[in-house]
């Protein structure tokens, strides 16, 4: 009988905690509904994530091009809708006309800050410094590339650039090359500088060649 007894109360026990776990979970599962109603639904509808998706897949395209014939400077635009920001350009010529001096011009690798689409950054005066100026002369040759750059970018751009001072030059944009690494030969020896020229020659078809134009 004790055992019969102790039993039932067990039994008894058990069914009084199942009735309590289900009370507690039923008012726990009431409050979470009563609060989740109560507050305003912040999570975005499935178009907003087409959206975002749409955003991220978009980018910038910066090119370069050059104005002023006689005195060339440079001109950044940004061809597409989006802005673009820490727009890095480099410009790196050698002066043919000095076969003695191995290295390029000095002019500075820059950054352009911020360009909304469908905006030109410019001129940039890149033969007018101090540290350029006296290494240049009318009728000097300029020859050799560019690029240009920015984080927002879907590519670089590289261009082939030639040009004779006070009469005018060409760009040629090497379409194959995306990642916008600059043209240089492997050492600035005379030797090996003069193949170099001949290369980017080759390489500018004269159909491909845009034409320094006023503006």
């Amino acid at each position: 009988m004790f055992a019969v007894f102790v039993l039932a109360t067990a039994w008894q026990q058990l069914r009084v905690a199942e009735a309590d776990l289900v009370r507690d979970t039923r008012g726990t599962w009431a409050d979470a509904i009563a609060l989740r109603e109560s507050r305003p639904n912040t999570t975005p509808p499935f178009f907003a994530y087409l959206d975002s998706t749409s955003a991220k897949a978009a980018s910038s395209d910066v090119a370069l091009r050059f104005i002023y014939p006689e005195e060339p400077a440079l001109m950044i635009v940004n061809q597409s809708n989006l802005g673009a920001r820490d727009i890095k350009w480099q410009v790196t010529l050698w002066n043919m006309d000095l076969p003695e001096r191995n290295d390029p011009l000095p002019i500075p690798t820059s950054t352009f800050d911020w360009l909304r689409g469908h905006t030109e950054g410019g001129p940039q005066n890149l033969f007018g410094t101090p540290t350029v100026a006296p290494l240049l002369k009318s009728g000097n040759r300029l020859f050799g590339s560019a690029t240009v750059d920015c984080p927002q970018c879907s590519r670089g751009r590289t261009y082939i650039v030639y040009i004779v001072l006070g009469k005018g030059g060409w760009l040629s944009e090497v379409k194959n090359e995306t990642r916008g690494r600059i043209l240089i030969p492997p050492n600035f020896l005379k030797e090996t500088r003069e193949k170099y020229f001949k290369f980017l020659e080759a390489a500018a078809r004269p159909k491909m060649r845009t034409p320094i134009q006023q503006r």
